[in-house]
């Protein structure tokens, strides 16, 4: 792909981590992003509409072989696991060992094997292991995931946290400074700048 991915991994409760962070997000910023948050498998989601009301670009729910488009975020629907693969998102049953899910795992990987240094992995949330194997998968490619240590709170809206939204904001800037073309490495938001 020619622009870059960003898969934002979250836990069931990570939705004010995700809607502090993308609610800074202009609308044009020349990547895709694709969210993948833990959600209850028996129940409907109504995270894309939720998002849809508090983040500038536009949120879908994933559907299976949508091309991904950058401006665009997508949101993996309940029951399932996601992946990237030529261009496209493709979804999978959950499986059936509630244990082995680890849909942050699987998209990462996916992630990496599609984007190459394109890749970019931010995890904010949650105590658990999914995304530990992922965001390697997508360092080994250069790149500089983000993770939220589970130590910290929970990340609060961005109106409390003017760091998280200016990391953003310069990210957009140097993406369209530099042009989508521009062959860099994503070394990405660096930790220490989401320190209060």
């Amino acid at each position: 792909m020619t622009y870059p991915v960003v898969g934002i991994g979250a836990s069931a409760g990570g939705l004010e981590a995700v809607s502090g962070l993308l609610s800074g997000l202009c609308s044009n910023i020349g990547m895709a992003l694709v969210l993948i948050q833990h959600l209850h498998p028996d129940h409907p989601s109504l995270l894309a509409e939720i998002l849809a009301k508090r983040v500038a670009l536009p949120v879908l729910q994933a559907q299976d072989g949508v091309a991904v488009e950058p401006d665009h975020l997508y949101v993996i629907p309940p029951n399932t696991s996601i992946s990237l693969s030529d261009g496209r998102l493709y979804l999978a049953a959950r499986a059936a060992d509630r244990t082995a899910h680890k849909p942050i795992d699987v998209f990462f990987k996916s992630l990496a094997e599609e984007c190459g240094r394109n890749a970019i992995g931010v995890v904010l949330s949650g105590t658990g292991s999914d995304g530990t194997r992922g965001l390697q998968d997508i360092r080994r490619l250069g790149a500089s995931p983000l993770q939220r240590s589970p130590s910290r709170p929970p990340l609060p809206t961005c109106r409390e946290t003017p760091s998280t939204r200016a990391a953003w904001i310069s990210y957009c800037r140097r993406r369209r400074l530099a042009g989508r073309s521009s062959g860099s490495a994503n070394a990405w938001i660096p930790k220490q700048n989401l320190r209060n």
